[in-house]
């Protein structure tokens, strides 16, 4: 931070930006959270509450600057609060659920649009006018200021606004960068950033490898796993959930390319402060995970890897982001995530992406844990991968899931 109010960024924005300023890349780092609202709600508590949760969050009115030397910073627009954008969809002869989806398409719709990064908003919320008792907000924003959390924290505290429940002041963005650059310039910085660097990992995967793979018809499967047989699985190792979605996804991957060595990034959020549980920011981490000799190695020797290094990176290394930036990573939200609403009012959460056009191989599986399954979900550029890909990385995890689920 400086006196003219330069905000400098974190690594994880750096690792992201570079999407953005590709032509044909821009728009993929958008991401979108629509919640369909069926049932009485006020409009003018509704706006009242979007003012009131702007004023908490500096992330709102900050913008990119790139000056004259190419230096890139974020910088406060000078805006004083977030207004919402209507779209009224009552007119007209549709029934209710024929507008639900008109609005659905206009909200991927807006979604996709490249977002100004430079100079312009990071941020934008909709309401879509469906019916007298019905209508659906969105919230847009750009993943290089945006996370997971981010979008819950949003989203809880406009409803708890709403509700004329008072918040407590989360940490600003301005001030997060400042403890994680403190950080980084610190000995254990230096020291965790030096772990990730000096880390030997597999050879990259190449256009060349995925565009040679041939995919079975048999080996299609849906995009999810049971519950029951993950959760059993985990029992069984004395691990987690999360450390076995993590082995299961790297030996999946590992046998479709036919690699015995495999190494695959997972995030975790700097959200261990109480103030920084409802921040909004990119509070994302990346932290790798390596498998080498797999052929040789029983179902107990791989549990005690994925233990070891998450215990390790974790306890002494999550603040430094790795280095290397493997082309695979998993994101898993550990609990499923109750929306609140307001007495009378059912809420029905509808996830947007952007356009997801990367130009290169990032593939990143998104794991949301459901009542009674996990549901997987994948972002890739599909112009790169192709079509079968996610089907055949699916049936791969359920099969080494059920293969493993006896072993101890």
């Amino acid at each position: 931070m400086n006196g003219q109010g330069k905000i400098p960024l974190l690594n994880q924005q750096r690792r992201l930006l570079k999407y953005e300023t590709t032509s044909g890349s821009r728009g993929c780092q958008n991401a979108g959270i629509a919640f369909l609202l069926k049932g009485k709600v006020e409009l003018e508590k509704l706006e009242q509450a979007l003012i009131k949760l702007s004023y908490l969050h500096d992330a709102f009115d900050l913008t990119f600057i790139r000056d004259d030397d190419g230096e890139i910073y974020m910088k406060k627009l000078g805006t004083d609060r977030a207004v919402w954008n209507y779209h009224d969809y009552t007119g007209g002869d549709l029934e209710l659920d024929s507008r639900i989806e008109s609005a659905s398409a206009e909200a991927a719709r807006i979604v996709l649009e490249p977002m100004e990064i430079f100079g312009g908003k990071l941020f934008d919320f909709h309401i879509f006018l469906l019916d007298d008792d019905c209508l659906m907000i969105l919230l847009r924003a750009s993943h290089l200021i945006v996370d997971g959390p981010s979008f819950t924290a949003i989203y809880t505290q406009l409803s708890e606004l709403y509700s004329g429940i008072a918040q407590k002041p989360p940490m600003l963005w301005r001030k997060f960068v400042e403890l994680e650059q403190n950080y980084c310039a610190s000995i254990e910085g230096i020291r965790a950033q030096t772990h990730w660097k000096n880390l030997t990992l597999p050879s990259p995967i190449t256009r060349k490898e995925l565009a040679e793979l041939r995919f079975d018809k048999n080996e299609g499967a849906e995009p999810m796993l049971s519950g029951d047989l993950i959760r059993k699985t985990a029992k069984r190792a004395k691990t987690s959930v999360f450390n076995i979605l993590l082995l299961t996804y790297t030996l999946a991957l590992a046998e479709i390319f036919s690699h015995d060595d495999f190494a695959v990034d997972y995030t975790l959020t700097n959200r261990f402060r109480e103030d920084m549980r409802c921040m909004v920011g990119l509070t994302t981490h990346s932290l790798p995970f390596v498998l080498q000799n797999i052929s040789h190695l029983s179902f107990s020797d791989m549990v005690d890897a994925v233990k070891k290094q998450q215990n390790e990176g974790f306890q002494n290394f999550v603040m430094a982001d790795n280095a290397a930036s493997n082309q695979f990573c998993l994101s898993y939200l550990s609990e499923t995530i109750r929306m609140p609403g307001w007495e009378g009012v059912s809420v029905e959460r509808r996830p947007f992406n952007g356009n997801q056009k990367y130009g290169d191989l990032s593939c990143t599986l998104i794991c949301s844990e459901k009542k009674d399954f996990i549901e997987l979900r994948l972002n890739k550029d599909s112009e790169i991968y192709p079509q079968e890909f996610d089907s055949c990385l699916f049936f791969r995890m359920n099969k080494i899931l059920n293969r493993y689920s006896d072993e101890k």
